[in-house]
């Protein structure tokens, strides 16, 4: 075994600075799957060379660096370091093995550090005909390649993609020859924030997804594929995300891929000219530039934020410089050329653009930001004519404010496109508060002509316009109609009303494409494939086991025959409930105006959504949130973290809910600790625990539960109920983020997560932690760490989430549910109510109503509500519920010391407390009224006014 430690270089230079540019993610780059042949063997050390890579800089230092101290993008999002490292694989390789009599020489490449990724940058990349490289992680789980002669057939600079981890495993198989590659690393790439991780044993590969919108009540980003993007679809694939190399640091910026003139293709990218440097000068060397790695098709599916993105990423690399306009005193342009003709099974789109003076009112930006999926930002007036603040160009940019979307780090160089779908900009700057909608764009009429007596780079039109026809505007177009293959829209199921056996299931067909290919469908129940038809409808029976289970779950694939191949596309996803439902509503019967009052409340049909993969075996697993060794190590104060967020991610995109409502109820955690409590008997809400739901549903605030666990629950470590004082809604439009939240002073706080319950999609759902941070100019961001909480051992937590279709509160927590699994199903719609009197039906309403004056009744009549469900009778019971007594509303406890609660405060509006001698001492309302702090109060006795819409009840109480 070959062992050499390189020693420690020089500090690395300061990272290119560039505006606005955050992370990006892409793979796919030209190489031709597969896996490596003696893949089972990598992590054998014994048969491996191995080349250790010493740091050379703190990462802390470079993380600290970040623009939440700015209010203006003016900095980069530093995502890595290039650390400088020579290795001639051809020289440090070693034979570990023959297989179908092809030699398998290996290197392994391990750095120091904890990054949460690494790749590899090379002054040489050539593997002859024949041979093929892979580069894959120790357990064989991110895998990238096969390289071959086509990736790159000439000698030069190159770079590939990061792998998640510190290990990078690269495997040539060498051809009949024998003839060795000729690569030649020149540096490693340390990531300390994650992006492009490829993992082709996930759903997604996408670590830097969703991470737009840091806000915590104001959400702008709109996915491409939403209604906002359709007129922007073709636009849409043209959209560029560029991961850059500049000095020894490594950026993003997102870019465009435009048509010229001469419509010969060639592959001109438009950005912005602060994405290689801020300075006057082009500073990025030519291998430098050739390291440049370009990705086009990274989106969502549909336009749910909660779905995962699509695995048709393809990315090219290297470029070179064909204008380049400064962003101080001039337009903030840049035009590259690829260095490669973009092959047509990639799909892309040459779009069009207009150089005209021409001030636009109405358009788009197509953009990536923070590293997310393509996002869609919409204006729709306020446009003028301006320069750019921090010394622009004369009248070299357009401003304005966005009226649906928004723009971030990893945004700029972004195109602006008018409303005929031509660009006519890129983006410079705007605001890094969250959802500041503003953007300053540089003028493609500036980019074009402006600045030529400066020379052949200072104008981009000697290269979109090669022959000087004097032409300011061309249409986009695709090369020989090779467009993108399409996702089936959405798929529904439903049981047959006629026979409550089948099910009938149907999916939207996708078009005809331009290309002819023959489309079929494969359809899957549960993740098993059931049917590959052309048709678009399915019938499928109900069985004993999806009625035990309460539910099942189908999705559907297209798939497109091209060259006798078969490519699939994203699943559209449906899960259908199959069980049990409450048949009966509860009611209470009272003595009407004439006869009986029957009042009754919308059955509680509950579920639990939980990543718990075995609640009988579950292994509590107690894990801590490291903030401590971030302040250690990071330019971080104590004083700035408002909040700790330790959660875990629902991607309720994965299952739509066919415009049906659910709320949370509930919540089963194992407590980590007892709720604490201070001297004088109050909490203590600096070392407690409270359980969060974030989804970035514009308006909607982050929601916070202090939890109240009795003392020694926390040392029995079993599931613990606690019900929210409301209700939440959740929208399958959006991530659903869950856990539990600390106050920023509590570094050291900690959770349960179950040992035993992990998935190939831990490392991008699982272990996520979040701070609330705030900067200088009191700008606060949830601020997702590039780093999981438990890096040990990545597991979901211990938690489960209790889910309803009924909005209200019910009267205290429940251990009933009629279904479980990893996402919510929508229940049935309620039709209707039909009240009974002594067997006999007396009236049907509507799904709305709860209250029925029976003139003819009486209250020793012998009523009950039935529910009538857009769904079989067959399939769930006919049990009778019984009258349910009106439940008396009380404060408890009656002699207390520092706290007090209701009974149930499903309809409480305000509780006010009054002294002997009738002065109010105290008043509680909202969610106040979940936990009522009366620590203060003096010792003596009291009247309590609790408020209802029925009325007001007293109660007499002592402290």
């Amino acid at each position: 075994m070959t062992v050499q430690r390189l020693s420690q270089v020089s500090r690395l230079l300061a990272a290119t600075l560039v505006l606005l540019c955050g992370g990006l993610v892409t793979f796919g780059q030209q190489s031709f799957g597969g896996s490596p042949l003696m893949m089972q063997e990598g992590s054998l050390r014994s048969l491996t060379a191995v080349r250790t890579v010493s740091l050379d800089f703190n990462p802390a230092d470079y993380l600290s660096q970040e623009s939440w101290t700015e209010t203006v993008q003016t900095k980069p999002l530093s995502v890595g370091r290039v650390i400088e490292h020579q290795v001639d694989f051809a020289e440090a390789a070693q034979l570990v093995g023959t297989v179908e009599g092809q030699n398998i020489y290996r290197l392994k490449i391990e750095l120091e550090g904890t990054p949460v990724g690494s790749n590899l940058y090379y002054e040489d990349f050539y593997i002859p005909e024949g041979g093929k490289l892979y580069i894959y992680s120790p357990e064989g789980k991110q895998i990238l390649g096969a390289y071959t002669h086509a990736t790159h057939p000439e000698h030069g600079a190159f770079a590939t993609e990061p792998i998640r981890g510190n290990t990078l495993i690269l495997d040539y198989e060498a051809p009949v020859t024998g003839e060795m590659p000729a690569i030649k690393v020149q540096g490693v790439g340390y990531f300390y924030r994650p992006v492009l991780m490829a993992d082709p044993g996930a759903e997604h590969h996408m670590s830097s997804e969703d991470g737009a919108d840091p806000g915590f009540a104001r959400y702008c980003q709109i996915n491409a594929n939403c209604p906002e993007g359709d007129p922007y679809q073709d636009q849409k694939a043209s959209s560029v995300a560029m991961l850059m190399v500049g000095g020894r640091g490594i950026g993003f910026c997102s870019g465009n891929l435009v048509n010229n003139v001469a419509g010969d293709f060639k592959p001109y990218v438009m950005s912005a000219a602060h994405c290689a440097s801020v300075t006057d000068k082009f500073e990025v060397s030519p291998l430098q530039l050739n390291q440049w790695i370009f990705s086009f098709h990274y989106e969502k599916p549909r336009c749910s934020s909660g779905d995962y993105a699509t695995l048709q990423e393809v990315s090219m690399v290297g470029a070179e410089m064909k204008s380049f306009l400064p962003m101080k005193g001039y337009s903030d342009g840049l035009l590259l050329e690829l260095k490669k003709e973009i092959p047509l099974d990639y799909r892309v789109y040459y779009s069009g653009w207009d150089a005209a003076p021409t001030v636009w009112p109405r358009g788009a930006s197509l953009h990536h930001p923070s590293g997310d999926a393509a996002k869609v930002s919409i204006f729709d007036g306020g446009v003028s004519i301006t320069t750019w603040s921090l010394g622009g160009g004369a009248d070299d940019h357009f401003g304005f404010r966005f009226t649906r979307g928004n723009t971030e780090g990893g945004s700029s160089g972004s195109p602006l496109f008018n409303a005929e779908g031509n660009q006519v900009g890129t983006l410079t700057g705007g605001s890094v508060a969250p959802c500041a909608m503003d953007g300053v764009y540089g003028r493609l009429n500036s980019h074009f002509d402006k600045y030529k007596s400066k020379g052949d780079t200072w104008y981009m039109a000697k290269w979109l316009d090669p022959k000087s026809t004097g032409t300011t505007k061309v249409k986009g177009t695709w090369r020989e109609n090779y467009q993108p293959l399409a996702v089936v829209p959405a798929i529904i199921a439903k049981i047959d009303p006629a026979d409550a056996s089948k099910i009938q299931i149907s999916w939207d067909p996708v078009p005809q494409h331009p290309q002819g290919y023959e489309i079929k469908y494969n359809l899957y129940r549960n993740g098993r494939r059931i049917a590959s038809q052309a048709e678009t409808t399915r019938e499928d029976l109900v069985s004993g086991d999806m009625k035990r289970k309460g539910r099942v779950s189908y999705s559907v694939e297209a798939v497109y025959t091209i060259d006798g191949q078969e490519v699939t596309t994203p699943t559209a996803n449906y899960t259908l409930y199959t069980g049990q439902l409450a048949s009966r509503a509860p009611l209470t019967v009272s003595t009407g105006k004439t006869g009986a009052k029957i009042k009754w409340q919308m059955p509680y049909n509950t579920q639990i959504v939980s990543k718990i993969k075995n609640r009988d075996k579950i292994a509590p697993l107690k894990a801590s949130s490291g903030v401590d060794d971030i302040l250690r190590y990071y330019n971080i104060s104590k004083k700035d973290i408002y909040k700790i967020y330790m959660y875990d991610s629902y991607r309720l995109g994965q299952s739509p809910l066919n415009g049906r409502k659910l709320y949370i109820h509930q919540i089963n955690f194992i407590p980590s600790q007892d709720t604490p409590y201070k001297p004088n008997g109050s909490i203590d809400t600096e070392k407690n625990i409270s359980f969060f739901i974030r989804q970035k549903v514009d308006g909607r605030p982050v929601q916070y539960y202090g939890l109240i666990v009795p003392q020694g629950t926390a040392d029995k470590k079993e599931f613990f109920s606690y019900q929210l004082s409301r209700p939440v809604e959740i929208s399958d439009d959006q991530l659903l983020d869950v856990g539990f939240a600390f106050d920023g002073s509590n570094i050291t706080g900690a959770i349960y997560i179950d040992a035993n319950s992990t998935d190939e999609n831990v490392n991008y759902d699982g272990c996520k932690l979040a701070l609330d941070l705030k900067d200088e100019y009191n700008i606060r961001k949830f601020t997702l760490w590039p780093e999981p909480y438990s890096k040990n051992r990545m597991a979901y937590q211990a938690l489960e989430l209790v889910i309803s279709d009924n909005p209200k509160k019910q009267p205290g927590v429940t251990s009933d549910y009629y279904t479980r699994g990893e996402l919510p199903v929508p229940f049935p719609e309620i039709k209707s109510y039909v009240v009974y009197r002594n067997g006999q039906k007396v009236a049907e309403l509507p799904s709305d109503t709860f209250v029925y004056d029976d003139a003819e009744g009486k209250t020793s009549d012998d009523y009950y509500v039935e529910v009538v469900y857009d769904y079989p009778g067959e399939l769930r019971p006919n049990e009778p519920i019984r009258r349910v007594a009106t439940s008396e509303v009380k404060l408890y406890p009656a002699h207390f010391t520092a706290q007090l609660q209701l009974t149930d405060a499903t309809d409480v509006e305000a509780v006010e407390l009054y002294s002997m001698e009738g002065v109010q001492v105290a008043a509680f309302a909202g969610t106040q009224l979940m936990a009522m702090d009366v620590a203060s109060l003096p010792a003596g006795q009291y009247v309590a006014m609790i408020r209802t819409a029925d009325g007001v009840k007293t109660q007499r109480l002592v402290k």
